[in-house]
């Protein structure tokens, strides 16, 4: 997976804890890493365009290339309000991912 991080504020980290609490009511086990707010740009099966690697991942070339070309530029992304977001099931198998939207959320 090929991401970019993005500032998402203290009401979003909120937000991410309450979803967290929810799930764990239904037995859904907690992440064990923090919540780092992205925005997932590519998803490759050869590898992932992680910058610093891990012992079970294997350099993916054409991510290295875009990181490096995203490096070169000063882009700004811009901002945005959600009003609402979705809770998408994700199924990964050899053709690629399938997501299918389970439920909708509105934010006051």
């Amino acid at each position: 997976m090929f991401w970019i991080g993005i500032q998402g504020g203290e009401t979003l980290a909120r937000l991410a804890l309450e979803v967290d609490h929810a799930l764990e009511t239904v037995g859904v086990t907690r992440e064990a890493h923090a919540y780092t707010p992205h925005l997932t740009l590519a998803r490759g099966a050869a590898g992932s365009g992680a910058p610093r690697h891990r012992s079970d991942d294997r350099q993916n070339e054409q991510f290295a290339r875009l990181q490096q070309k995203l490096a070169s530029l000063t882009t700004e992304f811009g901002t945005m309000s959600a009003r609402e977001f979705f809770l998408y099931q994700s199924q990964l198998s050899p053709k690629g991912s399938r997501y299918t939207k389970i439920a909708r959320f509105g934010l006051s």
